[in-house]
């Protein structure tokens, strides 16, 4: 959804004019974006990895099968104030604006898990034992939000035999 309102005036026997607007948007998506692991990708990906860095303590996953559910959605929007004025001074021409951004995305993390894994332990013997079970219940959502704010201003000079322009902008980023 986007809209933008404009509004356009004339004073000063034509000598003045100005320009003033409104301009706004909104998007939301949903994605999901599900992966199943099987026995190839937990071995490689997760065991191999944990097994060698603490090789005294080894995981075994309960089954060589699981899914990972990750459900995404991202809602942005934004909004915009701007002004731009014109005087028409004979031979000089003169222009200046103003426009106010406010832009706004999240993104909304949603995974979900059922599985889990047996930690072992190496005996001195050199065989390995049970030493712990791990469930993993995966169901806790992720919200980071960034908030953008881009304000600018611009002021150009125009006369009708050069062009000299000024430029401002600056962005500032809170989270």
């Amino acid at each position: 959804l986007t809209e933008d309102v404009v509004v356009k005036g004339t004073r000063n026997e034509g000598k003045y004019k100005w320009l003033a607007g409104f301009f706004g948007f909104f998007k939301h998506l949903d994605m999901n974006a599900p992966v199943t692991f099987k026995d190839t990708g937990i071995k490689s990906l997760i065991e191999t990895h944990r097994n060698n860095a603490n090789p005294d303590y080894p995981i075994v996953w309960d089954s060589r099968e699981f899914p990972l559910n990750s459900d995404f959605t991202i809602p942005t929007f934004g909004i915009a104030l701007y002004h731009e004025s014109k005087y028409d001074a004979g031979r000089w021409h003169f222009a200046g604006g103003v426009r106010l951004d406010y832009e706004q995305a999240q993104l909304k993390y949603y995974s979900h898990c059922d599985t889990g894994y047996q930690i072992l332990s190496r005996q001195p013997s050199g065989v390995f034992h049970s030493y712990d079970h791990v469930d993993i219940k995966m169901k806790k959502p992720k919200k980071p939000a960034s908030h953008l704010y881009f304000p600018s201003f611009l002021v150009p000079l125009t006369t009708t035999s050069s062009v000299n322009a000024v430029s401002l902008c600056f962005c500032v980023r809170v989270k």
